[in-house]
């Protein structure tokens, strides 16, 4: 029987494969957005969720101080990730995307700390 790891690993896998066989096929043969958009969307969502999983299966979650915390951690497809948490431990924001190198994750958060004076727009 497989652990709660291994099993959240599987899952994590599947949805990286299934993600990057979307883009693949979707660069292949031309295909419109609107046609896989809505299944990108939904299996990058999943992504995110099994992740944020994954971190705290591996006690991350526990390490973190009590207040709003940017954890940083390193996802199935080996890629760098931030998000930042409130004190009750939800997520607040996150960095979006996967970065190759460690600093340029932590560079990311930089910049969203750098932007706290950054005028707020509604949208029209």
């Amino acid at each position: 029987m497989k652990t709660k790891h291994e099993m959240l690993e599987d899952k994590l896998k599947g949805l990286n494969a299934y993600i990057k066989e979307l883009k693949d096929k979707a660069a292949k043969h031309g295909t419109q957005s609107e046609h896989y958009e809505e299944d990108l969307m939904e299996a990058e969502h999943n992504l995110k969720y099994y992740e944020g999983e994954m971190a705290r299966l591996k006690g991350l979650s526990e390490e973190e101080p009590d207040g709003t915390t940017y954890l940083v951690y390193e996802d199935a497809a080996g890629e760098w990730r931030w998000q930042l948490r409130a004190a009750n431990k939800r997520i607040i924001a996150d960095s979006g995307e996967g970065y190759h190198n460690k600093q340029d994750c932590l560079h990311g958060i930089t910049l969203v700390k750098d932007s706290k004076d950054a005028p707020v727009k509604d949208r029209k």
